[in-house]
């Protein structure tokens, strides 16, 4: 998370929209930041008087009536008696979407006259636009629609977050930046960045895939705007990093279930060679380099990600504490939203994965912070997940952000270690250990359909510790914690963990029977593997039939390992293959009394 892009340019130079009330108010309550904040936003800055612009307007007499189209005029000195291309959108939403552009007051007057400039390019005939008229007015929509309600805009089915926060941010600082891309790409199949370096898309990436074709997207969803600017804003980041310079990045119609259409080329290869599928690979620094790339300003100090030491000119943290300041910082100089990067494997975010957002189960994901309020601690999460998976409305603490930043196990001892040892000060490790877990499934009820391996694992390292005699405080007590952590599992998972626990109790064998392996670890904690086993299967609803069928097939395999393929299968794999480790008597008698 802390790599820094050498092909990035440094450059400091403050926002247009900079408040110079809200920095001395910032600075004021929280004095540790003063000495943060450039000499350039601590002096009052004198701004010429903006000029009325004669040049393009809303035709506002007759836009908000009802089947009325919205019509962008052109109103220069130069045109007037001149005819001029006046497309009309006959969409609700489209004249809704305008009067909520206009009315934006976190952006500048020449900001929506660039966007809406932009959007007339789309609306105009063009006999010679890459994109037929139809498509050029879906994309016309869907800019009004993300530069009026950015938070509207989401990275759908795609491995695209990195690109998305860049966009989101674009869209709500610059949105003249992100329509004149989608503009230029619309009508020219190319498009040209700050540097002067010229993007082509392929064919494929020109087309709507199944998303974007839809109008407008559903939550969740990606906008075919949205899908001209990501696949135009990774182009330009491989461009510009010496060893993905020779790369394509493509959209193509996904083939699949679990397949997301995402190629990547190595076009230094004749032909093109297919190099990777449904990720384009991105980090940290290409936030920044892209924001960059676009805009042509710099966006350094708001790519936030964790670190070993804390850079405020380059967005990294090491504390909670330290992201605090960052954010505070990056408030007073009118700098947010900023981009972060986390782990999708922590709450909230981990709850908010569900169908119509990509699901990354445990992995990286960047998403934008809108705003942060020291004195309540909390922070606003525009994720492009769809706006319910936002957290703008019901904004989320300070300390579930930052520790949002760090590996799943060690983000659950940050926020519940200090509370257990305050709460339970005489626990032994391996008892201290359960309870976290048993805390983290109160905490994330989602992860209770997968956390049954970890469980597991945990349990087995209890059974390691007894066999090493190490001493234990309370043997019953410890029991009684494995099967607090236990019963939060969904029955599915405490199968699995109560296999996972078997299989590492693992001995060198008597002789060459499949049980042999497992049987001392079994009769060690017999007791406790009945009242378990039989609980769980009981509650799966397994039939008879079916579980021995399969515990035929764990049979006539020599290899007993532990090894689920496949979702559908994992109840009763997990089951039969419990059994099949078992002495043969106490196989007959746990299958006995489960259908008894």
């Amino acid at each position: 998370m802390g790599d820094k892009s050498p092909a990035v340019e440094r450059d400091y130079r403050p926002p247009s929209d900079h408040k110079q009330d809200e920095t001395e108010a910032i600075s004021a309550a929280h004095p540790e930041i003063r000495d943060l904040l450039t000499t350039n936003s601590q002096k009052e800055r004198t701004a010429e008087p903006q000029k009325e612009d004669t040049a393009l307007s809303f035709d506002t007499a007759r836009l908000y009536e009802n089947n009325t189209a919205a019509t962008i005029v052109d109103f220069r000195p130069e045109t007037a008696g001149e005819k001029r291309a006046e497309e009309r959108v006959n969409d609700p939403r489209f004249h809704e979407d305008l009067r909520t552009l206009e009315k934006r007051s976190d952006i500048s007057e020449e900001e929506k006259r660039g966007t809406l400039e932009a959007v007339r390019k789309l609306l105009e005939p063009d006999p010679d636009a890459r994109l037929s008229a139809e498509q050029r007015e879906r994309l016309a929509k869907d800019i009004v629609r993300l530069a009026a309600n950015p938070g509207v805009l989401d990275q759908g089915d795609h491995n695209t977050c990195v690109v998305a926060s860049v966009e989101s941010r674009v869209y709500r600082r610059e949105p003249s930046r992100a329509a004149a891309l989608v503009a230029e790409v619309a009508t020219t199949g190319a498009y040209t960045d700050s540097t002067g370096t010229r993007i082509e898309l392929d064919q494929n990436s020109l087309r709507p895939d199944s998303e974007a074709r839809l109008d407008p997207p559903e939550e969740g969803k990606r906008s075919f705007a949205s899908q001209l600017f990501q696949v135009t804003a990774v182009n330009d980041i491989y461009r510009h990093t010496g060893h993905r310079a020779g790369l394509r990045y493509e959209q193509h119609e996904a083939e699949g279930p679990g397949d997301t259409g995402e190629r990547v080329f190595d076009t230094r290869k004749n032909p093109p060679e297919l190099v990777g599928k449904n990720d384009p690979r991105l980090f940290k620094s290409d936030k920044s380099l892209a924001y960059k790339l676009i805009t042509g300003h710099d966006a350094e100090r708001a790519n936030l990600g964790i670190s070993g030491e804390t850079d405020f000119e380059h967005g990294e943290f090491k504390t909670e504490e330290d992201l605090g300041r960052i954010l505070l910082d990056l408030k007073a100089r009118g700098e947010l939203p900023a981009m972060l990067g986390i782990n999708a494997g922590n709450e909230p975010f981990y709850s908010d994965q569900s169908a119509g957002s990509f699901n990354l189960g445990d992995g990286g994901h960047a998403l934008t912070v809108l705003d942060y309020d020291p004195d309540t601690g909390m922070v606003k999460v525009d994720n492009q997940w769809g706006k319910s998976k936002d957290h703008i409305d019901k904004p989320i603490s300070l300390r579930d952000v930052y520790a949002a930043t760090l590996d799943p196990s060690q983000a659950w001892e940050y926020k519940l270690g200090n509370t257990i040892d305050r709460d339970y000060p005489d626990l032994s490790l391996y008892q201290r250990q359960l309870k976290v877990y048993s805390s983290r499934l109160d905490a994330s009820p989602k992860s209770r359909d997968y956390l049954g391996f970890e469980v597991g694992q945990n349990m087995s390292r209890v059974d390691s510790g007894r066999r090493q005699n190490d001493p234990e405080q309370d043997r019953d007590r410890t029991d009684a914690l494995m099967h607090e952590a236990l019963d939060k599992l969904t029955p599915e998972q405490q199968l699995v963990a109560l296999n996972v626990r078997l299989e590492y109790s693992y001995d060198t064998p008597a002789n060459s029977e499949r049980h042999s392996p497992y049987e001392s670890g079994f009769r060690k904690e017999s007791e406790f593997y009945n009242d378990a086993f039989l609980k769980a299967v009981r509650e799966t609803g397994l039939t008879k039939g079916d579980l021995e069928s399969e515990l035929a097939k764990q049979l006539a395999s020599e290899d007993a390992t532990y090894n689920p393929t496949t979702k559908e299968t994992l109840t009763v794999y997990s089951a039969a293959n419990f059994l099949s480790k078992l002495p043969p008597a106490e196989r007959d008698r746990l299958l006995a009394q489960i259908f008894n």
